[in-house]
């Protein structure tokens, strides 16, 4: 047995893995997150370009930009629109079509016809709300 050889382990030697660094320039990453339509506070002051002004109850705008307001988060409750600017915007778009208001430039014109025709739409549901609530036929 003297001429045996016995094997020994062996451990191959470790190599550090070092990072490639890119030396190109860096991409730029868009960073741009939709606020929710029931989150943005002036989406109809800038879509109808009236300002801040119309907060002031006083105002000729404030009943017409309330009942807009009111009617749009109804929409999005019911689950009719998404709760998005670009949803809302589509909204209104069809029913100022559907006016033929897409030429008109004057905010007070929009913002009359709009809010009457959404009062009705309004009234509208309301009544049906309280036909199925005592199922009268």
């Amino acid at each position: 047995m003297a001429d045996s050889i016995v094997r020994q382990k062996t451990e191959p030697a470790v190599q550090e893995e070092v990072p490639k660094v890119e030396t190109g320039p860096i991409p730029e990453v868009e960073d741009h997150v939709e606020v929710p339509y029931t989150e943005s506070k002036d989406f109809l002051e800038d879509y109808f370009g009236i300002g801040t002004e119309w907060q002031d109850q006083e105002m000729e705008f404030f009943n017409e930009v309330e009942i807009i307001d009111h009617y749009i988060k109804f929409k999005i409750k019911e689950g009719e629109i998404a709760n998005s600017p670009k949803a809302v915007e589509g909204m209104l778009k069809k029913i100022e079509k559907l006016h033929n208001l897409q030429n008109e430039g004057r905010a007070v014109v929009k913002l009359e016809v709009i809010s009457n025709y959404i009062d009705f739409l309004m009234k509208n549901e309301d009544l049906k709300s309280k036909l199925r609530r005592y199922n009268a036929s």
